[in-house]
């Protein structure tokens, strides 16, 4: 999947915890984005603003990117 414009896409990340799958609603990773830099990257996005999504994919606009995690 590509990034369009100022948006990033971003698959929503999962943790485990024993047996249990954690989804963290605000943290995922950058699957294309037109800043280079952050794909393949974990991110932490803001939750304030609508956000488009497509199964496990969200389209979060790059001013909505709050800090990159590695």
């Amino acid at each position: 999947m590509k990034a369009y414009g100022k948006y990033s896409v971003v698959l929503q990340d999962e943790d485990t915890v024993g047996q249990i799958i954690v989804k963290e609603n605000n943290v995922g990773i950058v699957v294309d984005s037109k800043n280079k830099d952050i794909i393949g990257k974990r991110v932490v996005f803001s939750l304030m603003k609508p956000i488009e999504e497509l199964g496990e994919f969200k389209f979060i606009h790059d001013d909505w990117i709050l800090a990159v995690l590695g």
